[in-house]
């Protein structure tokens, strides 16, 4: 039921798409032309960092955006640490991204400490239709989970989780509206999780955020995301998980911003509270044009 409930929301969204075309829509099949990068003032498209919700956007041709944070998941007698996660991105052409990104991971309880470093992730992003005169963009956006080559993994690692999470996302980006400071910014996904681990299960999941300027250089975002599995786990448990986060993006210079979010699950199938927490940097070349 709040999947459906959610997939409602999606599907409100993207109404925006076919009220708002222009003569200045187009589709991009693969556009290796590069422009001009002429953005100014904040970030306001609700994205991932610092947001879960991703922005179908590309950081440009032959350009690299690199994220480096830290964000933890609190409950009750457990913390759970990414400490960092680094985040390397390049754009090809001025539509195509290639993703990788690795964390390193700690997990304390009450009576124990485990690091380590976590699970890859590998994407190449597809923004395959613009609209600049409604600023509504889609994209798509497939990335594999996969362990860290070079890690050595243990027994438990080998036989709980081997295999792979496919992830085939749909994400789109439109305008909503405006303030005095510029425009205010939709961005939902919808997405499948393919899973080839005896641990996790095959999911849905859809994420929808609103992000708008505050300040010259400053601007707030939030979303509300939910997830959850096609089947029950081992245990008989439907995995299953809806949480909302707020966060900030400031434009410290053209090339360098700060970003943060805080968050709480709303519903989980832990019975747990979680309190969610991020905080980085992001870094940006200026890339070239033809």
């Amino acid at each position: 039921m709040k999947i459906l409930l959610a997939v409602s929301l999606f599907v409100l969204a993207t109404s925006a798409f076919a009220q708002e075309q222009s003569l200045m829509s187009h589709f991009h099949l693969l556009n290796l032309k590069c422009e001009a990068n002429t953005e100014e003032g904040p970030e306001m498209t609700p994205q991932s960092p610092p947001l879960d919700v991703d922005d179908p956007g590309t950081p440009g041709c032959n350009r690299w955006e690199i994220n480096i944070l830290t964000d933890a998941d609190f409950t009750k007698g457990e913390r759970h640490f990414e400490i960092p996660l680094l985040d390397i991105n390049y754009g090809i052409g001025d539509n195509i991204q290639l993703k990788y990104e690795v964390p390193m991971e700690k997990t304390q309880t009450d009576t124990a400490s485990e690091t380590g470093v976590g699970h890859s992730r590998f994407g190449i992003k597809y923004m395959f239709y613009e609209d600049e005169g409604s600023g509504t963009q889609f994209g798509f956006y497939p990335q594999i989970d996969f362990f860290t080559p070079g890690v050595a993994k243990s027994a438990d690692q080998e036989s709980e989780s081997s295999g792979n999470i496919v992830t085939i996302p749909l994400l789109l980006t439109t305008k909503v509206g405006a303030v005095k400071k510029g425009d205010v910014m939709l961005t939902a996904n919808l997405g499948y999780n393919l899973s080839s681990r005896a641990d996790t299960e095959n999911s849905v999941y859809i994420a929808t955020g609103v992000g708008l300027p505050v300040l010259k250089n400053l601007a707030l975002m939030g979303e509300i995301s939910a997830e959850e599995s096609l089947a029950k786990s081992a245990e008989d448990v439907r995995e299953e998980l809806v949480k909302m986060n707020v966060g900030a993006i400031q434009t410290v210079a053209k090339n360098f911003l700060l970003f943060g979010s805080v968050g709480e699950s709303l519903i989980s199938s832990d019975h747990l509270n979680h309190t969610y927490a991020l905080v980085g940097f992001r870094v940006l070349t200026d890339g070239e044009t033809k």
